[in-house]
């Protein structure tokens, strides 16, 4: 386009006059601000004029109107012609329709406005890896600057457990179309996350595969709950089969001692001698002490697990406690008719003025419990109780035992009664049910001390518990 020292048109070549939809002779004698859009305000057009008139070049991009109203953008070179005395008599306007690119610009420049806003992390490289863009998601899930990310390969998030074999997977099938699935990334500190990973391939106008972009979802949280959600319901299923089986296991148990209490009482009548019916009474009332320990036991295992039982600690001297339970103990073994088991209080110190904080009826009813169960599976040979001082660097503890002679525990049995009591239940034989219910509340009520409790078999010579 040329014009006068005024911008009246003077000449446009044909494809000006295509693009802007006039005719040729619509558009010559008419000012240039025929095409003008009213976008530019009057400030960009004095700027233009100003430098035109003294003699210099402008350049740069304006949008003009079409003759039905479209606007179009065009980059312009507008340079002045001068005569031969050096003075400015024309201008001539070189100009190139960018209107595509123009819109091409303002899309990327609102998708990448929009990715800046999603919480996912966007990523687009070149058909080589290399990072040409990344959302700001993105760099704050991996701990980056946009600078430390732009121009880099997309390795730099692979840790090494990721194989090329996977990478080469990966990048097959974007090519073809897409990949979907879970992966490990590493942060900029080096640590590990994982992410829920979509990737597609971005082509030009002619199909050619250009860029790959990625977008990735840091899953730590879903798969933290997922694995959560898998060990409640695998807890869940578990608790609802060891308890099918405990019940199994404790009806059986239930009965033993209540058909003997209902059978020798219908056996109790007029017609035996008082003898028989002595017999009678004696193992009923037999029956019915084993039957109240075994309720007793269930019980006392079911408050401390509901956290219904508090520790009340006050201070008790030592040796008196022992000694309570040591009488206890001889009450029991007076009962259980065991005068041949040797039952011996051992002590660690002649000391008397040894004393606790404690919880002192709890601490007792852990000990007698264990020497009940001493008692009765301990046949022969002893039963030795007591404690010994044991010292750190800093401080020191009482250590008690409870060491017997009797049938022992499988040792299957007795790696599943320190990993986990409760599974023991399912697998023991009737005679040992109390036994176990026994050592299931010493462990149990320990846990509240959060104190250990142990068991420790020489499986020739004796079983120790020891807390």
């Amino acid at each position: 386009i040329i014009t006068d020292l005024n911008g009246a048109i003077e000449y446009v070549n044909p494809y000006y006059a295509e693009i802007s939809g006039y005719d040729f002779d619509e558009l010559i004698g008419h000012n240039a601000n025929i095409l003008s859009s009213g976008v530019q305000n009057k400030i960009f057009y004095k700027e233009l004029w100003d430098t035109i008139l003294v003699g210099d070049k402008w350049q740069g991009e304006m949008c003009n109107k079409k003759k039905n109203g479209e606007l179009f953008w065009e980059r312009a070179i507008i340079s002045p012609i001068k005569n031969q005395e050096g003075v400015v008599t024309h201008f001539v306007g070189i100009k190139e329709d960018i209107t595509e690119k123009i819109e091409t610009e303002k899309k990327l420049r609102f998708l990448a406005d929009s990715l800046e806003q999603v919480g996912e992390c966007v990523s687009i490289t070149d058909k080589d890896d290399i990072i040409l863009y990344v959302n700001e998601s993105f760099c704050k899930t991996y701990q980056y600057a946009k600078s430390e990310l732009l121009g880099k390969h997309i390795g730099i998030l692979q840790p090494e457990e990721i194989t090329q074999d996977q990478v080469n997977d990966i990048l097959s099938n974007t090519k073809k179309g897409g990949w979907k699935g879970e992966l490990i990334n590493k942060r900029k500190d080096g640590s590990l996350l994982p992410i829920l990973l979509s990737t597609s391939v971005i082509e030009d106008d002619e199909h050619l595969q250009i860029a790959f972009v990625g977008i990735a979802m840091d899953i730590t949280e879903i798969k933290k709950n997922r694995n959560e959600l898998i060990a409640a319901k695998d807890r869940a299923e578990e608790s609802d089969r060891l308890k099918s089986a405990f019940l199994a296991t404790m009806s059986h148990e239930l009965r033993t001692p209540l058909n003997a209490i209902i059978g020798f009482s219908d056996l109790i009548s007029e017609e035996m001698t008082l003898d028989e019916n002595l017999g009678f009474a004696k193992t009923i009332h037999k029956s019915g002490n084993h039957l109240l320990n075994i309720v007793e036991d269930i019980f006392d295992i079911s408050l401390i697990e509901s956290g219904h039982i508090n520790i009340k600690n006050s201070q008790v001297i030592l040796l008196d406690l022992l000694n309570e339970v040591l009488e206890v103990a001889k009450a029991e073994q007076k009962v259980l008719a065991k005068s041949n088991i040797r039952l011996n209080l051992v002590l660690s110190s002649a000391k008397e003025d040894i004393l606790l904080w404690t919880d002192p009826s709890k601490l007792k009813q852990i000990l007698i419990n264990l020497l009940k169960n001493a008692l009765k599976f301990t046949h022969e040979g002893h039963i030795n109780f007591g404690y010994r001082i044991e010292k750190n660097k800093n401080s020191q503890c009482v250590r008690f035992f409870v060491t017997d002679t009797g049938i022992g525990m499988d040792k299957n049995k007795r790696s599943l009664f320190l990993k986990n009591s409760g599974k023991l239940m399912i697998h023991i034989p009737g005679s040992m049910v109390e036994q176990v219910l026994g050592c299931l509340f010493q462990k149990n009520s320990l846990n509240l001390w959060e104190e250990r409790f142990g068991l420790i078999q020489n499986w020739v010579k004796e079983v120790r518990f020891i807390l």
